[in-house]
């Protein structure tokens, strides 16, 4: 088996909390101060990935503040959204992550799970950004590629944390083409160190299936391969 068939996707995916939001909804919580703020203060003052309880955080002026930003961030990511996909309605949970940001929706119990990963997805947002902002500009083939090989750079390294599993993104350059290539796998496959130390070398020959993907970033639409089916060039699989 090749160390990406255990990989998935997460730029969508929220299947998890769409679930959970099919069940009643249990009773509005109440909370001491600004429930953002809240969270991320409980994010900043996490032990390693896991968070204290929201409820009992110590919010500051600078907590606030950074709630702040974070509103304006998925205001702006998720009107943006609307504006450009017309006829396509926002998911369950999109419509949920608004209500909470926009200081609209009753946060209830069920729901604290998504206050949690407030903090996680904008950071992880804002770390894509900045290396999508720093990329090269250039048409996108939008085109599937089967056991294509090429030379690849590991330029960063990003962690995404998900309620049920969480992943490493590598996000690769490739010798052939200015696009970024994105390599997921989950943080518990006993494969991903192995992987990590290979991607960590100045240059490394993989052969995988290219699939190209669309993700928005600093509102406007950004285009790049997510790569499966990784093996060496040697022929040696991951696993």
């Amino acid at each position: 088996m090749n160390i990406v068939d255990l990989a998935f996707d997460v730029d969508n995916d929220l299947a998890a909390f769409d679930q959970l939001l099919e069940t009643p909804p249990s009773p509005p919580l109440s909370f001491a101060d600004d429930p953002i703020a809240m969270a991320w203060s409980a994010y900043r003052s996490r032990t390693g990935r896991y968070m204290g309880d929201i409820q009992q955080a110590v919010v500051t002026d600078q907590d606030r503040a950074q709630a702040q930003q974070i509103r304006n961030h998925y205001h702006r990511r998720i009107t943006f959204q609307l504006l450009t996909n017309a006829g396509h309605p926002l998911s369950p949970f999109q419509r949920k992550l608004m209500g909470i940001v926009a200081g609209t929706h009753e946060i209830t119990k069920d729901e604290l799970g998504i206050l949690y990963r407030i903090p996680f997805f904008y950071v992880e947002d804002c770390d894509v950004d900045r290396m999508i902002e720093n990329s090269p500009k250039h048409e996108f083939d939008f085109q599937m590629f089967v056991d294509r090989t090429d030379q690849f750079e590991l330029m960063h390294k990003i962690s995404v944390e998900r309620k049920l599993r969480s992943a490493t993104h590598f996000w690769l350059r490739a010798a052939s083409t200015p696009s970024l290539c994105k390599i997921a796998v989950l943080k518990d496959n006993p494969l991903s160190g192995l992987l990590e130390s290979v991607l960590s070398q100045p240059a490394v020959r993989l052969t995988a299936n290219w699939h190209p993907r669309e993700r928005t970033s600093n509102y406007q639409k950004y285009f790049h391969y997510q790569l499966a089916a990784v093996k060496l060039s040697t022929g040696a699989h991951f696993g």
